[in-house]
């Protein structure tokens, strides 16, 4: 005799109303914690689920009328009804209702056969469904669908990324990306081994934690923060640790960019390169670091020094008060524009609000020169 098995149904198969020849898998959300009494006898781990969870199959939801509007309905399971909207079903004075109970055994409801629609429409209608779209999200979700669809994307996903993140570690530049991020996260004896070596060291780090090597990979802060070191490697630009700055290594006359004593002058310079002078710079040495990656532009060091020889990315000794002065009396005397929603422009340069263009200032000294050269005569 044989025994005939149906495919595991999944929450597209009950979205497009293919599920007659399939059953479906509910199990509990909620787990027993770390701190659970009840543990296994063969692991003495605390047991996942507990032995049995009984939930009544009846509430309410929010339903959707034809008129467009929505309201509270109640639902619920009844052996032989074909709805599970209450006030459809046969009045209980005439047909006493039987109150059906979903029991969950070890975490898992027995499978509910497609054929069973009633069943099946009620459970995946319910709030307390994890995997119901239109579930009430302030409702707390007892149990989702065992969707065996999900877990296999999300391991294809996985097995995708895993690949992926193992393939930059290996064939990545080397001098420009891999040898950057590498001296960010490997010990400093790390970094003096071959290079198969310390590829390998990152691969096993990337191994470890695809998702969130990923993440790293694609954050831009990380980034940036590879390309300046990379440019620092290749000989680019280069660190002053006594004026704590940046400078062009052919070119000493002006930093590049100064960072507070005590503070980490390539972090500093990061967090500046996201906008005004400082990302005129970054994009400078990108094209330097990277020249087949970026736009087609004539790639020679005298020309990114061309770009950003005149903002210098550095603080100034304005206290705010004083520059909110300095701005004021250009915006009365119309050396400064201001126009809608509340930009401030001068020379093409421009900040939203004061306070947003005092912080241009401030990261431009150049251009507060000019600024005060015209408003003071200076």
């Amino acid at each position: 005799m044989s025994t005939t098995y149906k495919a595991k149904g999944s929450l597209s198969d009950y979205l497009e109303n293919k599920y007659s020849d399939k059953e479906f898998i509910f199990e509990l959300v909620h787990k027993n914690d770390n701190k659970a009494a009840m543990r296994s006898k063969e692991t003495g781990q605390p047991v996942r689920f507990p032995l049995t969870h009984r939930v009544p199959m009846e509430g309410a939801i929010f339903y959707k009328g034809k008129d467009g509007e929505t309201y509270p309905r109640r639902i619920r399971y009844c052996v032989g009804e074909k709805s599970i909207f209450v006030d459809e079903q046969t009045p209980d004075d005439k047909f006493p209702k039987r109150k059906v109970i979903a029991e969950f055994i070890n975490g898992r409801m027995k499978p509910v056969d497609g054929r069973e629609s009633t069943m099946l429409t009620f459970l995946m209608s319910w709030d307390t469904n994890e995997s119901n779209p239109n579930r009430n999200t302030k409702k707390r979700a007892l149990f989702k669908l065992v969707d065996n669809s999900k877990v296999a994307e999300k391991a294809m996903a996985d097995d995708d990324l895993f690949f992926d993140v193992i393939k930059w570690c290996k064939e990545a530049d080397f001098d420009s990306k891999v040898k950057p991020l590498a001296s960010m996260l490997l010990r400093p004896e790390q970094m003096a081994q071959r290079v198969k070596e310390i590829r390998h060291d990152l691969t096993q780090i990337a191994k470890s934690g695809p998702a969130s090597f990923q993440r790293m990979l694609d954050d831009p802060k990380t980034k940036r923060m590879m390309t300046i070191r990379a440019a620092i490697e290749q000989g680019f630009i280069v660190i002053d640790k006594n004026l704590n700055s940046l400078f062009w290594s052919d070119n000493s006359s002006g930093p590049i960019s100064s960072a507070l004593p005590g503070q980490d002058v390539l972090k500093d310079f990061i967090a500046k390169s996201f906008s005004g002078a400082g990302e005129q710079v970054y994009k400078a040495i990108e094209k330097l670091v990277y020249p087949d990656e970026t736009e087609v532009v004539p790639q020679t060091k005298q020309t990114a020094q061309r770009v950003v020889e005149a903002p210098l990315v550095k603080g100034t000794t304005e206290t705010d008060e004083e520059l909110s002065t300095l701005i004021k009396t250009a915006v009365a005397k119309g050396i400064i524009t201001v126009g809608h929603p509340n930009w401030y422009d001068f020379k093409g340069d421009k900040g939203r609000g004061e306070e947003g263009f005092m912080k241009k200032l401030r990261d431009n000294e150049i251009m507060l020169k000019i600024l005060k050269k015209e408003v003071l005569g200076e």
